[in-house]
């Protein structure tokens, strides 16, 4: 108990942190360890002395997952779509859902250029690249998505070559369900609550060699940090009921991953049933073309028996005269031979 309540006042702190403009980080985290050192909390004071600072383009993430934290549900919500296309190998909504992908990672990259610049921290084009990396990354993985909502980023992340999302030495703090070991991370329970908690379920997995606190002391490290350092009376949860709270956190959790997919697979279905519908318009229109196509067909057809049988009494027409001209042709041999004929003997009586 002791090294998950030290755990919880870690990640809190560290939340604390990151929400605070990168050019006041280092005091004010200096300033938290000697707070925690003063309440007896050595070991953990030696924690946060160590938190990393967290780089301008991770910063930039945090601070949209703060403060719109709905387009991260969007996010969300697209990745879960591209699953399902992915799933049912669908080319064309795999194409526009890429193409709202980009979009969507366009315009969180301007929202966070433009709360970064009101906060006087302008992003340079790389920072907003890296920016838009982040957010293409938790489009497709999970884990990732998880990892920009504990507001624990230290560093961007970017989808890898071969797939996935290289997590290690992303966080400050360790947390349940942000890595990628096996096949069935899209199983993890959801993201953990997207405002900031007093404390958060993680677990630090380097501590080793640290000296361990009792749970009176990381309650009190807690309390610390939730109330600037002033004290107030001790109060501690039975074991009990922070299980109890813990698995109906998870419960919730485990719910609102269970809609966002089922709000995704209703959209993918919607999306089909909209394309069954149009072809089948489209195939209404082509087998109604067919038909007035076969009609035509059937009456060049018939057009075409006719003017063959045409053809055929015009071909013996044409055989009949051929053969009248023929005779007509021998009968005018015939009458010219008997004019020479005739002509002959005229000639032969003029002479006698």
């Amino acid at each position: 108990m002791a090294d998950t309540d030290d755990d919880a006042a870690l990640a809190g702190i560290a939340r604390d942190l990151y929400a605070l403009l990168p050019a006041e980080f280092v005091t004010a985290r200096n300033s938290r360890a000697a707070e925690v050192r003063r309440a007896g909390e050595r070991a953990l004071a030696t924690r946060v002395k160590v938190l990393p600072k967290p780089s301008v383009p991770a910063w930039a993430v945090g601070l949209v997952a703060r403060e719109e934290p709905d387009d991260l549900d969007t996010l969300g919500e697209l990745g879960a779509e591209l699953r399902v296309a992915q799933a049912s190998a669908n080319p064309l909504e795999l194409r526009a859902l890429g193409k709202r992908r980009r979009q969507l990672a366009a315009a969180l990259t301007r929202t966070a250029a433009r709360l970064a610049e009101e906060r006087g921290v302008p992003l340079s084009a790389a920072a907003q690249e890296q920016v838009e990396l982040t957010w293409q990354a938790v489009v497709i993985e999970p884990a990732a998505e998880r990892a920009v909502r504990s507001l624990l980023l230290v560093r961007t992340l970017a989808p890898g070559d071969l797939g996935g999302v290289a997590l290690d030495g992303a966080l400050a703090v360790p947390v349940e369900g942000v890595t990628i070991d096996d096949d069935d991370a899209d199983d993890q329970p959801a993201p953990p609550p997207r405002r900031r908690a007093a404390t958060a379920r993680t677990s630090r997995g380097d501590d080793e060699g640290q000296e361990h606190r009792t749970g009176a002391q990381g309650a009190r490290a807690a309390r610390a940090r939730a109330t600037g350092g002033k004290q107030r009376p001790t109060v501690v949860e039975p074991p009990e009921r922070e299980a109890d709270e813990g698995s109906a956190r998870d419960d919730a959790r485990e719910t609102r991953r269970a809609e966002r997919d089922l709000r995704a697979r209703e959209r993918v279905a919607e999306q089909a049933r909209a394309d069954r519908e149009e072809a089948q318009e489209e195939l209404a229109r082509v087998e109604a073309r067919v038909l007035q196509v076969a009609t035509r067909a059937e009456e060049l057809r018939r057009e075409l028996e006719k003017v063959e049988e045409e053809l055929e009494e015009l071909d013996e027409e044409r055989a009949a005269a051929q053969e009248e001209r023929e005779d007509a042709e021998d009968r005018e041999a015939t009458a010219l031979r008997a004019v020479e004929e005739a002509r002959g003997r005229l000639a032969g009586l003029a002479g006698e």
